[in-house]
């Protein structure tokens, strides 16, 4: 079964899979598009919460090539809206975060443990 039809089937474990399998690289792209990490890893997070919204109206075999498609989408319309993916006014920022909801989608969720998941294993692995 490929990503997107594991998504649509069980998204909770779909998702899983989807940072496990294509993360690092769809982060890495997300990165070379913002060139800083904090605005990477919310581009990151903000395509992988479009692309399970609107994972109905994926087709194709190239799921990859896809979620790069909505990262850049994404960072374009930031640019076009004359900002980064992360505000620079730390004053909207902190309003921003006062009114957000503390606790996570069940995306982040998903997304914290299986990378915590992968950084357990590899310390595992190391002598």
């Amino acid at each position: 079964m490929d990503i997107a039809d594991q998504i649509r089937a069980d998204p909770e474990s779909g998702a899983r899979r989807l940072v496990a399998e294509i993360g690092p690289g769809l982060r890495a792209f997300a990165l070379r598009l913002c060139g800083n990490w904090a605005d990477a890893d919310d581009l990151y997070m903000r395509t992988l919460e479009t692309a399970v919204t609107q994972i109905a109206g994926q087709k194709g075999p190239d799921f990859g090539a896809w979620l790069r498609a909505i990262c850049l989408n994404l960072y374009r319309s930031d640019i076009r809206r004359g900002k980064s993916a992360r505000s620079e006014d730390k004053e909207s920022d902190a309003a921003a975060e006062a009114a957000a909801d503390p606790n996570p989608t069940p995306l982040e969720e998903t997304i914290s443990r299986t990378e915590a998941e992968m950084v357990n294993a590899a310390l595992a692995r190391l002598p």
